[in-house]
């Protein structure tokens, strides 16, 4: 599923995290891939999984309206990070999810779900500009699989560039900054405690 979801790199930086659960049996292995399926799949309860790193993910329509069930393609995820947000997005920075894969095998005791979410622009105007910190093209994938009793949950950032080029001066600045936190690996903390939170027994 990596081959099928992951863009090639090509610019920026690029990121990979990766969590795992060795369970008991296959049956316990299986039921925590399906709650890893349904936490991947419901953005708004990220916050919670990922820890006390304060970030908020709220899912919403081509209308900016709030949606309350497992994501689709052609939804935008909302993410408020603490502090001031970019112009372009009204405060927020916005992801849209581009591609949903989900792959079964029972003769090779074998699953997977996959996400990319692609950064976009805010759905509530009218133009193209990017409302994120990065530029347009990069992208987050999340992947989970289920091998026999192992579980895994892995992180694919590609081709992330900050977004620091726009006509807004103020967001320019705003870009910058988060963005020079994402390239030291702030961002990098809250995927991987996003991952554990995937793989966790929490339901």
């Amino acid at each position: 599923m990596e081959k099928q979801l992951v863009p090639v790199q090509e610019e920026g930086k690029s990121a990979e995290l990766f969590s795992e659960r060795k369970m008991n049996n296959e049956a316990e292995a299986a039921l925590i891939f399906s709650y890893a399926r349904d936490r991947l799949l419901n953005p708004a309860c990220w916050v919670e999984l990922a820890g006390e790193l304060g970030t908020n993910f709220m899912q919403t329509d081509r209308d900016g309206n709030t949606i309350d069930r497992p994501v689709s393609m052609g939804d935008y995820i909302r993410i408020d990070i603490p502090g001031p947000g970019p112009v372009a997005g009204h405060g927020y920075d916005w992801v849209t999810v581009t591609r949903i894969e989900q792959q079964k095998s029972n003769s090779r005791h074998e699953e997977s779900t996959g996400m990319q979410l692609m950064v976009s622009n805010d759905p509530l105007e009218a133009g193209d500009d990017a409302a994120h910190f990065f530029e347009k093209g990069a992208t987050s994938t999340f992947i989970l699989n289920r091998k026999d009793t192992l579980v895994t949950a892995s992180y694919f950032g590609r081709n992330e560039v900050v977004n620091n080029a726009t006509e807004r001066v103020s967001d320019n600045i705003r870009n910058t900054m988060v963005g020079a936190g994402a390239i030291l690996g702030l961002s990098e903390l809250q995927w991987k405690s996003l991952l554990e939170g995937f793989l966790s027994d929490l339901k």
